[in-house]
């Protein structure tokens, strides 16, 4: 029963068989297998050229038999070239209302810098900066107006000027407003708006966590009133300047120090009153009228200043037989009338 053995082409590599056959019974060789010398004839692959640059050589096209890997064509080397392929112009360093820019162009393959030059200065101010000049004394939410200008903060040129109503909120940025500076006041307060629409009253509320009080701007208005009585929990309180009115501190044991904005003109009768831990205070340049036993049962009260004057204390060697509950016997320029404390 005879079965073919197939040819195998000779190559470049090898030899090949021509075709024959055999018994697939008894494996007898019915026709033999003769050799087929190889062949001359290569497969050939293209090895393709690579372009020279001005950083490294290159090399021709050429090419080799795929089946015995022959060079076929040689590939040659091509020396560097000396042209550079140009980048379009980098900034280095960008142009301003001040001052001249840089750029340049390099080679994309070496880097190398072909040509700079300096940028002419801009025409435009990019950086510009709102600059509010306020009265002094005044807040944002007061009557009146303000100097506006518009500068430029690269070169520092004035673009636009002129006079505008005073802001009716202020703008609050790191706890502070941006424009007059009074600072944003403590949380956990009760904020109530008063009747102008225009400003808040502040207490301690249900969520007065106690400790250090500031009081200033709420909702991005002025608070103009405030009121701590019997607030146990309060150690020390720093009244805005925007505020025009205050209540009582009284049974405030805990309180510590004080400090009093400009826009006070009156502290209150017993405005203190059993403040024993009280140490320390200071009143606005404002303050006109120091009510009757505002600092009654004050034991603790040694430090006592004014502002815009020069610092004043009440202590055990300047009493002079006064009670420490009226510090103000200590300002040269306060007197005493009818139980009561005016600016001489």
């Amino acid at each position: 029963t005879p079965v073919t053995d197939a040819a195998i082409p000779a190559t470049c590599k090898n030899t090949g068989l021509t075709e024959g056959s055999h018994c697939s019974v008894c494996n007898k060789v019915l026709v033999a297998q003769t050799g087929v010398p190889k062949t001359e004839d290569h497969t050939p692959v293209t090895d393709a050229a690579i372009p020279a640059t001005c950083k490294s050589t290159g090399l021709t096209e050429g090419s080799h038999c795929s089946v015995c890997n022959k060079i076929l064509v040689a590939q040659t080397v091509v020396p560097k070239t000396e042209d550079h392929s140009s980048s379009n112009w980098i900034i280095d360093v960008e142009a301003t209302c001040k001052s001249e820019g840089e750029k340049h162009k390099e080679c994309t393959v070496c880097k190398i810098v072909l040509e700079s030059e300096k940028i002419e200065k801009s025409m435009t101010h990019t950086a510009l900066k709102n600059n509010v000049e306020m009265p002094s004394g005044s807040f944002c939410g007061d009557e009146g107006s303000c100097f506006v200008s518009v500068s430029c903060e690269v070169c520092g040129e004035m673009i636009s000027s002129g006079y505008q109503d005073i802001p009716e909120k202020h703008s609050m940025a790191n706890s502070a407003c941006q424009v007059c500076g009074l600072p944003q006041s403590t949380t956990g307060l009760y904020f109530a708006l008063n009747s102008d629409g225009k400003s808040y009253y502040a207490a301690p509320g249900r969520n007065f966590a106690g400790g250090d009080v500031v009081i200033g701007v709420y909702n991005n208005l002025s608070v103009t009133r405030v009121n701590f009585h019997h607030c146990d929990s309060l150690t020390s309180i720093v009244i805005g300047d925007c505020v025009e009115r205050m209540g009582s501190f009284g049974l405030c044991f805990n309180l510590m120090s004080v400090t009093i904005g400009d826009r006070i003109k009156e502290i209150p009768q017993y405005a203190f009153q059993y403040c024993s831990n009280l140490s320390t205070i200071r009143f606005g340049d404002g303050v006109e009228k120091i009510g009757e036993n505002a600092f009654f049962g004050c034991s603790s009260l040694y430090d006592a200043y004014i502002s815009g004057s020069h610092d004043w204390r009440c202590g055990e060697s300047k009493i002079y037989g006064k009670w420490i509950e009226s510090p103000c016997f200590f300002a040269d320029y306060l007197k005493q009338y009818t139980w009561e404390w005016y600016r001489e």
